[in-house]
């Protein structure tokens, strides 16, 4: 039987393309958390502050609190305010939808997440809204998670999706202090990948992401290639029955893990830092 040399494997992973990585099950990650914490923005009554996020010039939403002492309230939109007037656009919040019977109308309020909150395509709980979101008022209706009936401040995370380029959104979070008649944001972070996921109030990413960010592996025939290993690696090849089937170190940036000895089938890559520890699993296909 012919031995896949290095060269030989990476000129077929080349020619399969990505056929190869669909089979195989597994792909390159790629992820940033791109975090700022400027010095507290204070919005008073009658005032606004325009949130961008990825500091392109483009402003993504905006806080504002009521002028009129008499209603006083706060808002989150998903535009630029100008005036106490804004044109929308397509971003959106975390939030829910209050009864009609309430206060008149349809409000959306935000939703106060917790540190730790998965912000996804698919929250928990609630959907994406857009348009404006009522942070608080004078009374406290129900839904609405910013606000205090003795009038205090209550501070929490919003989870964000917005829009980069055309078509392409992100999620992220803006983390703020709100009450009938003051808003402070106080920091925010968002996901540099596209439709990638994030944690209310994460402002790096994790152990695993960082030290296998850029790792690559593709599975073809009975061969395993391992890319962009940066840092000396140990290996482990396990069945589905959990028995260890293969193993050893990996200490170049790409390697070839030969499995002939191994059936075909599923199984799965274990790759273990031996710098930081961190550990990460994929499922390939031999």
């Amino acid at each position: 039987m012919n031995k896949t040399t290095q060269n030989d494997f990476s000129k077929r992973i080349g020619r399969y393309g990505a056929l190869a990585a669909a089979v195989s099950g597994v792909a390159s990650a790629e992820g940033q958390i791109v975090y700022s914490d400027p010095a507290d923005i204070t919005i008073n009554q009658g005032f606004f502050y325009n949130l961008d996020i990825n500091s392109d010039g483009t402003v993504d939403y905006a806080f504002t609190v009521n002028p009129n002492t008499g209603a006083s309230a706060a808002f989150i939109v998903g535009s630029s305010i100008n005036s106490m007037s804004y044109v929308s656009n397509s971003n959106q919040f975390i939030g829910t939808v209050g009864a009609a019977s309430i206060n008149g109308g349809n409000y959306q309020y935000p939703f106060n997440l917790a540190n730790g909150d998965v912000i996804s395509a698919n929250p928990p709980s609630g959907s994406f809204l857009s348009i404006q979101g009522t942070l608080n008022f004078q009374t406290c209706y129900p839904a609405m998670e910013f606000c205090d009936s003795g009038g205090a401040t209550v501070e929490g995370f919003i989870g964000l999706r917005f829009e980069i380029n055309p078509g392409e959104f992100h999620f992220g979070w803006v983390r703020i202090e709100s009450s009938p008649t003051m808003t402070i944001v106080k920091d925010f972070a968002y996901n540099a990948t596209e439709d990638a996921s994030l944690l209310a109030g994460q402002q790096t990413l994790s152990l695993v992401e960082e030290t296998f960010n850029d790792v690559r592996i593709v599975a073809l025939n009975k061969s395993i290639g391992v890319y962009n290993v940066t840092e000396t690696t140990d290996y482990n090849v396990y069945a589905l029955t959990g028995q260890s089937v293969l193993k050893g170190s990996i200490s170049d940036r790409a390697h070839t893990i030969e499995a002939n000895s191994l059936q075909t089938g599923i199984y799965i890559l274990e790759l273990r830092d031996k710098q930081t520890n961190a550990v990460i699993r994929k499922k390939v296909i031999l």
